[in-house]
């Protein structure tokens, strides 16, 4: 029982050359290291208000929060949704305030 189908697996054709795009073989290209502050070469001042406002966080941040979380241990004793709250908040500001202000994180 043979069939007169012809299957389009049994074609055979020429293959096809497609132009290569985007190629970047002849290009000599340096690899810099990555800086939040890539284009602020120009404007000294926005890199200096940056870290100001990152040493206030510091130096302010770290004892506030971990008052608010002493607080919040020292009166655990029927603790509410809105001390769980606090409590994660002031966790996680004091997590972002440990960071030291640095132009490199």
């Amino acid at each position: 029982m043979e069939s007169n189908v012809s299957s389009s697996l049994n074609v055979t054709s020429a293959p096809t050359h497609f132009p290569q795009l985007n190629t970047t073989g002849d290009i000599n290209a340096t690899v810099k290291p990555f800086s939040v502050f890539d284009g602020c070469e120009g404007q000294v001042e926005g890199i200096l208000f940056d870290l100001t406002l990152q040493c206030i966080n510091f130096f302010i941040g770290i004892p506030a929060n971990l008052l608010v979380l002493a607080v919040l241990i020292r009166n655990r004793k029927e603790p509410s949704t809105s001390d769980m709250f606090l409590g994660c908040l002031a966790f996680m500001d004091f997590y972002f305030s440990a960071m030291p202000p640095s132009p490199l994180h």
